[in-house]
């Protein structure tokens, strides 16, 4: 059976438990203190995070598509600018006979998935 989050919005009658085994909700709180702290902690962390970053998620999520929503994320990690140096990756192409070859040239590490790899 499909879950009732992919249904849109939960029924109004759900028993907290279901909506948390639902995916619905982050957590159940047993009291008011308990919910006061959740609340205090959450903004506390929401604080934190640069109003770009916020404005940004704001406007661009939820996406319509895991795809789109994986572009979003990529593009909220900055990362320093890599010192100028030698690809490490290259891309030829053919567009006439519509073949691309990417080349791989970190053999420092053996071309194994790195964070310089995968920003080139």
């Amino acid at each position: 059976t499909p879950s009732r989050r992919s249904e849109g919005r939960p029924p109004r009658d759900l028993p907290a438990a279901e909506a948390l085994r639902a995916g619905w909700l982050d957590r159940v709180c047993s009291s008011v203190a308990e919910a006061s702290t959740a609340a205090r902690r959450s903004a506390q962390r929401l604080s934190a995070v640069p109003a770009a970053l916020l404005e940004t998620c704001r406007s661009r999520l939820p996406a319509a598509t895991v795809d789109a929503a994986l572009v979003v994320m990529g593009s909220l990690h900055c990362s320093p600018p890599r010192a100028r140096r030698e690809r490490l990756v290259r891309l030829y192409l053919d567009s006439r006979a519509r073949v691309a070859v990417v080349q791989l040239a970190d053999a420092a590490r053996s071309n194994c998935l790195s964070a310089d790899l995968a920003t080139d």
